[in-house]
């Protein structure tokens, strides 16, 4: 399926001349024009110019500010009608001898639709162009190459097929990969969007990363509507500060664990395990020390949630043991109020003390992390524990320590998260393990440790390598 108008926005070379163009806000018209510009700027970002009256009468003239949650929508040349919010609009330059000025926005995500005239397209097709993905792809495509006399061979598509739908992925060029869809003849639209939702969380998780969507063009029926996405997307993936690391084995089964994370993602209150993952692969974005302190929540966090999915009292070894802990640590409280009391101090000082020791809680949720592992039959090792208190202790608290003094904690921690979130997802195949604890990691249903470490200089090694390519 034919996509000229996302492939223009990717590459860089958007420019639709607007014919008309509303500026609204809480539903009344603030401005109207009649010429405008959607195009990509020098510095890629989507952006919006209107030619409008210098001073419209219902915007301030000093307070720019106001002009925040615009809703702005309007007709192209082409034909394309459009709908897009903006972040913020202002003037940019003012046209010589009238009073007229050229108003700049960045849009958030902007929606073309237009109806075609065309065979009538019953299922609904989609085709997309996503983050960059470098793997995953086991059919070949054959080309002749000028000037050889042998065909050229590249591994660069795949396919999972259902009853339901069928979907294709293609490399693409250096920046970004093909998506398409196609579902069958009676689909409806909550369908496709379960489909495609469910498939970006399989494929997110599949390379350890949040895949985003770029640009899509959707036909159903004779509409076609086509979604570009603003600033707030084309954001940059990755800082540099912690490795992203994918979390099974890349060139192994990708098909296979696709299909299966899909069908588990289709259902909805499945849709909050990969929200734990986007939360730290989030953080990144913001600072190595962000991006630690989440990883240690989230391995909290998601431990919590797979004990509370198991049926009836939680009886797993660790859980027997922290509760007996606790049983214990509530008792020498009780002694340590007793042997307050017994001493002759100054009342409120004494008040004071006992409230301190009534308020005191073990507060540890190691038993829980591997209570959770128990629950779906891993055994976390008590150095791997200790690496999360190590880090969550140090990131809560500011520690300043590099990603080199930290990289064992970090490695540790991502595996014992991506472990549990594999095995709830249904996976029994090969991980890969990260970090100087990688030898404690079997490959599940298999007695034959997992012996492949991945440190920090192979993967800053292998990084070098992939930027150079790009």
């Amino acid at each position: 399926m034919k996509n000229e108008l996302c492939t223009s926005f990717v590459e860089g070379d958007l420019d639709e001349e607007l014919v008309h163009i509303e500026v609204v806000k809480a539903g009344s018209v603030l401005v109207e024009s009649s010429y405008g510009r959607l195009f990509m700027s020098p510095t890629n970002k989507l952006t919006l110019h209107l030619h409008a009256p210098s001073i419209p009468g219902n915007f301030p003239t000093k307070d720019y500010g106001e002009f925040n949650g615009l809703q702005v929508v309007g007709t192209t040349r082409s034909g394309w009608k459009f709908n897009t919010l903006v972040f913020l609009m202002k003037p940019l330059s003012y046209l010589p001898g009238e009073d007229m000025a050229v108003w700049s926005m960045e849009p958030f995500e902007v929606v073309l639709q237009r109806t075609t005239e065309g065979e009538l397209q019953s299922p609904i097709r989609y085709s997309g162009l996503i983050d960059k993905i470098d793997c995953l792809f086991d059919k070949s495509t054959t080309r002749m190459v000028e000037g050889s006399t042998r065909p050229s061979i590249s591994l660069d598509w795949s396919e999972i097929k259902s009853a339901e739908y069928s979907i294709r992925l293609y490399r693409g060029d250096s920046t970004w990969s093909i998506l398409e869809i196609e579902m069958q003849s009676n689909a409806s639209v909550e369908d496709f969007n379960n489909v495609l939702q469910s498939f970006l969380n399989a494929l997110s998780l599949r390379m350890g990363k949040r895949v985003d969507v770029l640009a899509t063009k959707i036909t159903h029926g004779r509409t076609e509507t086509s979604h570009l996405a603003g600033f707030h997307m084309t954001r940059l993936k990755h800082t540099g500060n912690n490795p992203i690391v994918p979390l099974v084995m890349r060139n192994n089964m990708g098909s296979n664990f696709l299909m299966a994370a899909m069908e588990f993602f289709r259902e909805n209150q499945n849709s909050a395990v990969i929200n734990f993952l986007y939360s730290v692969w989030d953080a990144e974005l913001v600072s190595r020390e962000n991006h630690r302190l989440q990883l240690a929540i989230a391995l909290e966090g998601f431990s919590k949630y797979v004990n509370k999915l198991q049926p009836g009292p939680l009886c797993t070894p660790a859980e027997v043991k922290r509760k007996a802990d606790e049983e214990k640590f509530s008792k020498l409280k009780d002694e340590a109020v007793k042997l307050i009391d017994s001493i002759e101090f100054d009342e409120g000082h004494r008040n004071r003390l006992k409230n301190v020791v009534k308020r005191a809680s073990l507060n540890d949720s190691g038993p829980m992390i591997r209570s959770a592992g128990e629950c779906l039959g891993i055994n976390f090792m008590d150095d791997e524990l200790k690496c999360w208190r190590s880090m969550r202790h140090a990131a809560a608290h500011g520690d300043n320590s590099t990603f080199d003094e930290t990289e064992s904690d970090f490695f540790a921690l991502q595996s014992m998260l991506y472990r549990l979130v594999l095995r709830l997802v249904g996976w029994s195949g090969p991980v890969v393990p990260y970090g100087q604890y990688a030898k404690y990691v079997t490959k599940p249903d298999h007695e034959e440790p997992v012996v492949q470490t991945i440190n920090l200089s192979t993967i800053k090694a292998i990084r070098r390598v992939e930027d150079n390519k790009n």
